[in-house]
């Protein structure tokens, strides 16, 4: 986890090598597992109540798979819950 996170930063080697560095000396930090936490809130302030529609981008079988996988586990482990809202956004997949 560590490498995919040095390698997908864009940066020079040295600066690398630094960041590696940097994630080693603060690894007690940093969980393989994601967890759930209660000590912050996450909110989304909008501007009105307008609801917005932008046209979705085709997702190959596989990607949309991979993502109804991640959304469904992600949902099993309390990570996320589903919106009570009329807005929507694209998601956005990352190789690294």
């Amino acid at each position: 986890m560590l490498d995919n996170a040095v390698n997908a930063a864009e940066m020079n080697d040295e600066w690398k090598k630094n960041f590696r560095s940097l994630l080693i000396s603060y690894k007690d930090v940093f969980s393989k597992k994601h967890k759930v936490t209660n000590l912050i809130q996450h909110t989304i302030d909008i501007v009105d109540d307008k609801p917005f529609f932008r046209r979705l981008r085709p997702m190959s079988e596989e990607d949309r798979k991979a993502f109804c996988e991640l959304v469904q586990r992600m949902e099993a482990e309390g990570l996320i819950e589903r919106a009570e809202t009329r807005f929507m956004t694209h998601i956005t997949f990352s190789s690294c």
